[in-house]
């Protein structure tokens, strides 16, 4: 298979897949979570 854009790393198999997913999921739930503390440290730019 020839791809203009291949992925960075592959998951192989319906278990990595479910894996992935699931652990993107809890990151991006943490992450909103805390969203408004992390952005509480950012610098002002002027």
């Amino acid at each position: 298979m020839d791809l203009d854009e291949p992925p960075l790393r592959l998951l192989l198999g319906g278990g990595a897949v479910d894996a992935a997913a699931s652990s993107g999921a809890s990151r991006a739930a943490e992450a909103e979570k805390w969203a408004e503390v992390s952005r509480s440290a950012d610098v002002p730019t002027s």
